[in-house]
């Protein structure tokens, strides 16, 4: 038999998948959960149909208001990481603890992370070695001519 498929029915299978990326997307979420944007209008409100969830996908959670902050946090990275000035300041500020900024960041070629990354490995290693030597060679002539002679 082939079933006949009603305007509104053909509005509820389409709302079942995200228009950004085309990913399922639950009867009750807001957001899609692959790529964030709001499913159910432009601006993320819930949809009005009066359809029951789809008994298939058991695993799904129910949408809630923490998936919203958690959407938000996401974006707010992504935007951090694809701007360059924004990464190199984190560098630039916390040293080699934001080179996984760096690592992550869409906007810097493979050969920079490699180059950076072995700069800062190379500097955290020589720098103390360099001060310690430092400190020691001019704390130990005073000793050294002391009790050298």
């Amino acid at each position: 038999m082939n079933k006949l498929i009603t305007t509104k029915s053909a509005e509820i299978l389409a709302d079942n998948y995200c228009r950004q990326c085309g990913a399922r997307v639950g009867y009750g979420d807001n957001f899609c959960r692959s790529c964030g944007t709001g499913c159910h209008g432009s601006s993320g409100e819930v949809a009005t149909q009066n359809a029951p969830p789809e008994s298939s996908d058991r695993n799904q959670m129910p949408a809630t208001k923490t998936n919203q902050p958690a959407n938000h946090q996401l974006q707010v990275l992504t935007t951090v990481l694809n701007k360059r000035w924004l990464v190199i300041g984190i560098i630039a500020l916390i040293g080699p603890m934001g080179l996984p900024a760096l690592w992550f960041s869409p906007r810097f070629s493979g050969l920079t992370k490699v180059i950076t990354t072995a700069m800062y490995v190379v500097l955290s290693a020589a720098i103390p070695i360099l001060l310690v030597w430092y400190f020691l060679d001019y704390s130990m002539y005073p000793l050294v001519d002391a009790f050298g002679k």
